[in-house]
């Protein structure tokens, strides 16, 4: 998430949770945007344009100057990433143009890709001086929110790239949890800017393309639809309780790879981690992921959407065993 006063206060508005656990979850995106900035990123950044040009080479995929900002828009989003599903990616990503301006400012949607079956969604917007004037970016990322329209809703933003006249300004944003009031994805992906609480301009997202999407078995964890859902970019599950302090779904959520690197997503209390303990885990390949948690009673039914985010994205088909406190889930 963007970490700033109005969009905690947004994202947690009419959320079910107790304070420890809000914190908890920005601790997590602080630590998130913390992580993309190291070195190991701007190395994954290197050898995915080298990938690229090797895919290129081999399938004969002639990419314009929009699909590489279509692999770039991707590749920024993630440490490390499965340039195969990358590429498809890019390919089905539709570009845009769209555009609305709101007193010195012109927004434009540039490109974006929308998975409507797993309500994910990449997308870049630009954001420009109609004045000639720079940019105070700290000031529009204070004030401006990005986010889906929807009752519930989460929005990661990674890196930002400032023109060198610093009149433009782009962003790379990722989301994957848009709910109703009674926990259901929505059934339109329609972003809307607003400025502190007032609405100024929505870009709406059409369908373009589905994730490689595995399924791991989650009737243990008394899952409300049973099975969790796992693409590249992270996993995904429904529950018919509200997630608190001494009632939630696991304490450790383990994703092994085939490689023998682990994402991990840690539900207990031991959270924030120190950057020592944090650099420990590295060196036995677990990889921190973030998550999200919205809990909401309406109409007299409780749910709670659980959201693992994984730092890179991964090849779905190289998960070789996910367990729930050691307790091993099936996978199909």
């Amino acid at each position: 998430m963007k970490l700033n006063h109005d969009i905690y206060e947004e994202a947690m508005a009419n959320v079910e949770l107790p304070e420890e656990t809000g914190m908890r979850l920005l601790h997590e995106s602080s630590h998130r945007k913390m992580q993309r900035r190291q070195k190991q990123k701007l190395r994954a950044a290197a050898a995915a344009a080298a990938i690229v040009t090797i895919i290129i080479s081999f399938n004969g995929i002639c990419y314009a100057r929009t699909g590489q900002n279509a692999i770039e828009m991707f590749v920024s989003l993630f440490q490390q990433a499965n340039m195969e599903e990358i590429s498809t990616l890019a390919q089905e990503t539709r570009e845009s143009g769209e555009s609305f301006t709101h007193e010195n400012l012109k927004f434009t949607l540039e490109r974006y890709w929308y998975d409507k079956e797993n309500t994910q969604a990449f997308f870049t917007i630009r954001t420009e001086s109609l004045n000639g004037l720079p940019l105070d970016v700290e000031d529009i990322k204070e004030t401006y929110v990005i986010l889906p329209t929807a009752e519930f809703a989460s929005c990661s933003n990674a890196n930002s790239e400032l023109s060198a006249d610093k009149t433009s300004l782009l962003e790379y944003y990722t989301t994957q949890n848009a709910y109703d009031n009674l926990g259901t994805s929505v059934n339109e992906m329609q972003i809307r800017i607003r400025k502190y609480q007032q609405d100024i301009g929505f870009f709406t997202l059409a369908p373009t393309g589905q994730a490689k999407t595995r399924y791991a078995d989650f009737g243990r964890l008394k899952a409300k639809n049973t099975w969790a859902k796992i693409t590249g970019a992270g996993l995904t599950f429904s529950l018919d309780y509200a997630v608190t302090k001494d009632k939630k779904p696991f304490e450790i959520l383990d994703i092994v790879m085939k490689d023998g690197v682990i994402y991990r997503s840690d539900n207990s209390n031991h959270l924030p981690y120190t950057a020592e303990a944090i650099e420990e885990m590295e060196k036995e390949n677990i990889r921190l992921c973030t998550h999200d948690i919205f809990s909401n009673s309406y109409r007299d039914k409780t749910w709670t959407n659980y959201s693992v985010s994984f730092c890179d994205y991964i090849e779905v088909d190289d998960i070789t065993a996910i367990y729930a406190d050691g307790n091993e889930l099936m996978l199909r």
